[in-house]
C-alpha cells in the first residue's frame, strides 16, 4: 500500500474530521447578521458569500471580507 493512497491516509482514531455544528450554513446567506469581532468592533450587514475560512458581508457603507477566526458571536437580525 502507498503512504498516498487517499482511502487509507485518513482512517483510525486520529482522522481528520469537519466540524458538523458550523455556525455559517448557506441558509443565513441573504440574510443581515451582527457580527462581534475578536478586537471588539461590531460589524451588521448582509451575509453575501460563505468561505471555508472567511465570509463576505455587505454593510451600508462597502463590503467586507472577515476571517471566521476573528468571529467571537454572530446574531441574526
Amino acid at each position: 500500500m502507498s503512504y498516498y493512497d487517499r482511502e487509507n491516509v485518513f482512517k483510525g482514531p486520529g482522522k481528520a474530521q469537519r466540524y458538523s455544528k458550523d455556525s455559517f450554513t448557506k441558509e443565513l446567506i441573504g440574510k443581515v447578521v451582527k457580527i462581534t469581532l475578536t478586537n471588539g468592533s461590531v460589524v451588521q450587514g448582509r451575509l453575501l458569500e460563505l468561505g471555508m475560512y472567511d465570509i463576505k458581508l455587505q454593510t451600508s457603507q462597502n463590503q467586507l471580507i472577515i476571517l471566521k477566526s476573528a468571529i467571537l458571536t454572530v446574531e441574526v437580525l
